[in-house]
């Protein structure tokens, strides 16, 4: 009976979505009827089905024709289970191996909990898609969204179904690392320093090889147009339209410590990044406009750090809960 009814919800899901979608739809289904089957969560946000739907697309088995040849629920249920079981499988392992270590510790997620976070992420990526229009050209956006048959509010329902379904266990996750981790002094000042403290002023040019970069940087010194090259030949787009020129960032963080000693006016050596090979020109340091105690931004800087250490944490935690469990993979077989 379930087996009927998960391929009578799937077909619904691919009728109105389309085949390019039924990979990730086929995976996400699968993790949801594990998860509900193992830790009963089907009342939640996670996973609400439209049953009115199901019973009506239940009364035919065939999904399609094709010049009079008919093609039936269960050849479509066969394919897919071939050409995607072995990823499904995998997410519901790991998933399951979390509601299971999420109830023997009994940390639980509540509805509330996801759709605040949903909207949070939504509000976000509405945020991203509006920036790229710019103030000036709302209108632009707004016309656009109507040529393809939405409004902001339809927007937003449509990205909210495409992340609700990963924040329970997103969620779930983070509380069970949370307990394995801590916040440290050295930590909460370095980040207080990162967001509150003074800034150094740079430009940039990224390239892919240090072979290029260690030309451009024998060019510089020779007296070329550091504003100049970042335009032509920098690969971060944003800051190369610039001429190179980046926000602001803290001399603790990531590049900061490699530039801090610096002066107005120093080119640095090559610096590599996961992004390339970075050259920097020192414009200045500049101070906060306003300074907030460090007590008074405490709570903040502690929520701040211990999403960084959880992110941190979270591959060797669960490649950890993996090597104590019991599995066995017979798809693999």
């Amino acid at each position: 009976m379930l087996t009927a009814w998960f391929f009578q919800l799937l077909l619904i899901v691919i009728l109105r979505r389309g085949q390019k979608a039924v990979m990730k739809i086929f995976v996400k289904i699968l993790v949801c009827l594990t998860l509900c089957a193992s830790v009963s969560i089907c009342d939640s946000a996670l996973f609400k089905v439209n049953a009115a739907d199901s019973k009506d697309n239940a009364k035919n088995d065939v999904v399609a024709v094709v010049n009079g040849e008919k093609i039936t629920r269960d050849q479509l249920a066969e394919f897919l289970i071939e050409s995607f079981s072995q990823q499904g499988i995998e997410i519901i392992i790991k998933r399951t191996l979390l509601a299971q270590e999420a109830k023997k510790q009994n940390i639980i997620v509540s509805d509330k909990e996801v759709a605040e976070r949903t909207n949070r992420i939504v509000d976000l990526e509405v945020e991203k898609i509006k920036s790229k229009y710019g103030e000036k050209n709302k209108e632009a956006f707004e016309m656009d969204m109507v040529k393809m048959g939405y409004d902001e509010t339809k927007l937003r329902k449509k990205l909210a179904g495409r992340v609700e379904i990963d924040i329970w266990p997103q969620l779930l996750s983070e509380k069970l690392i949370k307990k394995t981790v801590t916040v440290t002094d050295e930590q909460l000042k370095q980040a207080y320093a990162e967001k509150y403290g003074e800034k150094v002023l740079l430009r940039q040019i990224v390239v892919k090889t240090p072979e290029e970069a260690e030309a451009l940087l024998k060019q510089i010194r020779a007296g070329a147009d550091f504003a100049a090259l970042a335009k032509d030949r920098s690969l971060d787009r944003p800051s190369a339209a610039k001429g190179g020129l980046m926000n602001p960032i803290s001399p603790v963080g990531p590049f900061g410590e490699s530039i801090a000693k610096f002066k107005k006016g120093d080119i640095t050596d090559v610096i590599k990044s996961r992004g390339g090979f970075h050259i920097f020109k020192v414009e200045g340091k500049t101070q906060p406009e306003e300074i907030k105690p460090f007590k008074d931004v405490l709570p903040e800087l502690e929520e701040v750090v211990m999403a960084v250490n959880i992110k941190r944490r979270s591959g060797p935690w669960f490649l950890k809960l993996m090597e104590s469990a019991d599995i066995k993979n017979y798809i693999k077989e």
